[in-house]
């Protein structure tokens, strides 16, 4: 028997559904699609988003990289990267509704379809990448990050999010992978 993460049951239920082992994520966002945004940011104070792209602009200065947004969802990166300056945005999703309201944004030049627990196609053609939301408690694994990281060409800069109660609340290898124990 599967048990639930530790801590799952914390969060708000639209977050502890996603954060559950038991159902199909691509199934559980293209569901969530109508109200994830309004759910994350006006609900829940959300602000991942803003953070992550700040550290990245902290760190990748030529506005015109080639960058990958990994776990793009509706855009909400996307939108923000743009704001600062960046236009050669691409992004990529596992859920195919989350993708249509991101390719009706008109934010990114690309966008593409790929679930992380397996290599992308597109290894290193891309300058840099920002990743927010895609690691916490359960799929994808952190060992499952070196599909992510090997977008980008060798020497160039990610910057990943991981759900800081996931990391701290699964000491085990059953949630973590052997990666980290």
């Amino acid at each position: 028997m599967k048990r639930k993460p530790p801590g799952v049951e914390r969060f708000d239920d639209r977050l502890s559904r996603v954060y559950s082992t038991t159902e199909n994520k691509e199934q559980q966002y293209d569901e969530w699609v109508g109200t994830y945004e309004s759910d994350l940011v006006n609900d829940l104070d959300y602000v991942a988003h803003k953070e992550a792209s700040n550290i990245f602009s902290d760190v990748v200065h030529d506005k015109s990289s080639k960058i990958l947004d990994v776990a793009c969802g509706t855009g909400l990166v996307g939108e923000y990267l743009q704001s600062l300056g960046y236009l050669n945005l691409h992004g990529v999703d596992f859920s195919r509704n989350m993708i249509e309201i991101s390719r009706a944004r008109n934010i990114y030049q690309s966008i593409w379809q790929h679930d992380f627990t397996m290599p992308a196609i597109q290894e290193g053609q891309y300058d840099a990448l920002i990743c927010v939301g895609l690691f916490s408690y359960t799929i994808p694994k952190i060992s499952d990050m070196h599909n992510v990281v090997n977008c980008v060409v060798p020497g160039g800069y990610c910057v990943i999010t991981v759900n800081g109660s996931a990391w701290t609340d699964c000491p085990s290898s059953e949630f973590l992978g052997p990666e980290l124990v």
